[in-house]
């Protein structure tokens, strides 16, 4: 395993980005999050207490 977020939430002011969001990332794996208008993006704001 190289990375494991357990019930992330995100904010930006009363806007609330990510809720809740929990996975597992295994050594060889590839990883991205997709917004529902389609645009793949990993934030390292978003991530930086995580990893």
């Amino acid at each position: 395993m190289v990375a494991e977020v357990e019930n992330l939430t995100k904010r930006y002011g009363e806007i609330v980005a990510v809720d809740g969001v929990s996975f597992i990332v295994h050594r060889g794996e590839i990883f991205g999050m997709v917004s529902p208008n389609g645009v793949a993006r990993l934030r390292s704001s978003l991530f930086s207490g995580v990893i």
